[in-house]
């Protein structure tokens, strides 16, 4: 009778092991010239998925300092000292988007939108994927162009003048719900985009009666097209302040117990990092982060926008671990059988505990130490 090869067996296993040893350090050489990829990694544990149980996954320690602009009652429980510089800071962010001269700004892009439609009518979005968040947002302000437009040659009695009045209200509606107290309550960003859904709906609720009604729909979308530009704005006023508190920070010239915070992490590739930039800094491409190195990141697109400094203090590198019969062994099983793991473990120690046992370690390639027990 033929005797068949036991595919867990120690013999086979330690060649198992060898082999991917080999493949591993070969995947690092190739590495060596364009740096570890996503893509390449993924490659290696879809066709060797037993090495998973032996590539240990490089780490990075990184200290990882938040600066954020919370609500004015916040400021005013953790850092009543500057409670008062912050109201200033505050009304500063919303005059930028709810100033006359804004207003006048916002004005002429809307008078532009009458006076070009056929041309606005003819855009279209760019083919290829926008990536960055600048050419997002010009993006987005464009298809509203286009949206408005179209508005236009579908609702013809709209005037310039009548959009001109919505904004005036507009205006002077969410500049009266800004200088309210629960206000006080939000972030800036919030709170402005709660003001704006009031004010708006303040505008459909005054229903004023004209000879020719305008479509409300139509209007609003004047609205909210200035919306989009205003809240841009304030996020870019909110940032540049921000900056500055990083500058303040770094120069330990004063701190801002409410708006900065400071922490220290370890992060492993792979774990699916709340930021997949800093991750991909971390532990692709030809030159990963190093101690010492320093990363800044705009967090934009939330209503609480803040701006993250990262400093790498410490890099443990990946590595091939040691033999391991019985993790092998369970990663090789797992591998042929669809079995959850703790019936792998079982069955696996079943088989081998007794051979131990009877023929003791000295005669068995491997000891009870080797197998975990």
């Amino acid at each position: 009778m033929k005797k068949t090869r036991d595919d867990f067996g120690p013999l086979y296993v330690r060649e198992k092991y060898r082999e991917l040893k080999a493949l591993y350090e070969a995947f690092i050489k190739r590495s060596s010239e364009i740096g570890v990829t996503p893509e390449r990694l993924e490659t290696l544990f879809r066709e060797h998925p037993a090495m998973t149980v032996f590539i240990e996954p490089p780490q990075s320690k990184l200290q990882k300092v938040t600066f954020s602009f919370p609500s004015l009652k916040e400021i005013q429980k953790k850092d009543p000292v500057h409670f008062e510089e912050a109201k200033v800071h505050v009304t500063s962010f919303y005059q930028a988007v709810v100033s006359p001269e804004f207003l006048d700004v916002l004005k002429t892009e809307c008078r532009l939108v009458f006076e070009f439609k056929n041309e606005l009518l003819l855009w279209s979005p760019k083919k290829e994927g926008v990536q960055n968040y600048v050419d997002q947002v010009e993006e987005d302000i464009n298809r509203q162009k286009k949206n408005l437009a179209q508005a236009l040659v579908e609702f013809p009695s709209i005037t310039y003048e009548q959009v001109q009045a919505a904004l005036n209200f507009y205006f002077e509606t969410i500049r009266e719900i800004l200088s309210q107290e629960k206000s006080q309550y939000y972030v800036p960003l919030e709170a402005f985009a709660a003001a704006a859904e009031e004010a708006k709906g303040q505008y459909v609720a005054l229903g004023q009666p004209q000879e020719n009604p305008t479509p409300a729909d139509a209007v609003l979308a004047f609205i909210e097209f200035c919306d989009r530009i205003m809240l841009e704005i304030l996020k870019d006023r909110i940032f540049t302040h921000l900056e500055l508190r990083k500058h303040q920070w770094e120069e330990k010239k004063i701190s801002y117990p409410a708006e900065i915070s400071l922490q220290e992490e370890w992060i492993e590739r792979g774990q699916g990092y709340e930021i997949p930039e800093i991750e991909f800094l971390s532990f692709y491409g030809k030159n990963p982060k190093k101690p010492g190195d320093q990363e800044v990141y705009y967090v934009r697109q939330t209503s609480r926008p803040a701006l993250y400094g990262y400093q790498w203090l410490e890099v443990r590198a990946e590595r091939f671990l040691d033999f391991d019969f019985e993790k092998l062994r369970a990663a090789l099983y797992a591998q042929n059988q669809e079995q959850i793991r703790s019936l792998i473990e079982q069955e696996l120690l079943q088989k081998y505990l007794p051979y131990i046992e009877i023929h003791g370690a000295s005669d068995f390639p491997l000891g009870r130490q080797d197998l975990g027990l």
